[in-house]
């Protein structure tokens, strides 16, 4: 017989009311954006919410003190929710539809793609726009949060984000870019596109490679400790590509699979500074792979996959969002049907 999943003795599970769209874990809760615009903030000592939107919690990411949960919302605002006060302002959009929103811990700068533009917004308050001929789909600061990556369709486009007048480094490749990570050393960029594929670019002499073959969209990439590899999502497995080559990173090489469940894996978060890979599927299952020795540890939602629905809003259960705490001791996921799960480890 199974063991019982780690959540039943290393953690706590909450069934909220609205499906989960982003999630972080903050210094000592979890904080969820929903899709009815509230922020839910679960912990030890119990849950509290506050209304940081009218309408659905678009997108999430920790504020670059690690103290808040960041939301972009379908009223077009930018809010800083925090489980100890009212959640704040950063920036309204006056109604338009934020795509991404991504944060530099290191320069303070948030970052938000609204149609064409891409808007930073610092610490002071102050707004600087970067305009592209394509919708922006998504966003990524490199680790010194001095560059920022605008993903759209056919390629990217890096500016410096501290300085909107230098001209940006365009990178080319046909397709629709719905995903962008840097590499931790600032080497590499990879996106995960819509015709299921990865593509990447080494920015030292603007080389490219293609990793193909994904049956769905690989919308989530994470790189992991020290950089020495890519977990991805948008395939069966978690597919985890090398870049232990400092010059040529996954050029040439193969990935290595983590498989624990038949669906479609949907997201995956990789732990900082562990070599720990978090992985959540359709069927709302969530795994951790310790990559020391292979294990898989069962973490939640149902022991094993069964078919999947035929039809894919059927799917409720379909884990949308996974998050770290920055000690790794703690890790989260969140689910379309409203299920959040946490667990602390030993």
């Amino acid at each position: 017989m199974r063991p019982d999943p780690l959540v039943a003795t290393h953690g706590v599970t909450a069934r909220l009311d609205a499906g989960v769209t982003g999630l972080s874990v903050l210094k000592d809760v979890v904080a969820a954006g929903l899709g009815d615009g509230r922020v839910v903030f679960h912990g030890r000592t119990g849950r509290t919410e506050a209304q940081a939107h009218d309408g659905a919690v678009l997108c999430t990411a920790p504020a670059p003190d690690g103290a808040a949960l960041l939301t972009a919302g379908d009223d077009g605002r930018v809010m800083a929710s925090a489980p100890d006060a009212a959640p704040r302002l950063l920036h309204d959009a006056k109604g338009k539809w934020p795509e991404a929103l991504a944060a530099a811990p290191a320069t303070g700068l948030v970052a938000v793609a609204l149609g064409k533009t891409a808007r930073v917004i610092h610490r002071d308050g102050t707004v600087a726009s970067f305009d592209h001929d394509r919708a922006v789909l998504a966003l990524a600061f490199d680790a010194k949060g001095r560059r920022l990556a605008c993903a759209h369709a056919d390629g990217v486009t890096i500016w410096w984000a501290l300085a909107p007048q230098m001209k940006p480094t365009v990178l080319e490749w046909k397709g629709a870019h719905l995903a962008v990570a840097f590499h931790p050393d600032g080497d590499f960029l990879v996106t995960g596109m819509a015709e299921g594929a990865l593509h990447g670019w080494r920015l030292s002499d603007g080389a490219h490679f293609r990793m193909a073959g994904y049956p769905s969209k690989p919308r989530q990439l994470s790189f992991g400790r020290k950089g020495r590899y890519l977990a991805t999502s948008g395939a069966g497995p978690v597919l985890m590509w090398p870049f232990t080559d400092k010059r040529n990173g996954p050029m040439g090489a193969q990935a290595t699979p983590l498989q624990a469940r038949d669906g479609p894996c949907l997201a995956v978060a990789c732990a900082p500074g562990e070599d720990l890979v978090l992985a959540g599927w359709a069927d709302g299952g969530v795994h951790l792979f310790r990559l020391s020795d292979g294990a898989d540890v069962w973490v939640g939602g149902p022991a094993s996959a069964g078919p999947l629905p035929g039809d894919p809003f059927a799917m409720t259960t379909r884990i949308t969002s996974l998050g770290w705490s920055p000690d790794a001791a703690r890790f989260a996921w969140g689910a379309e049907d409203g299920t959040l799960g946490m667990v602390r480890l030993a």
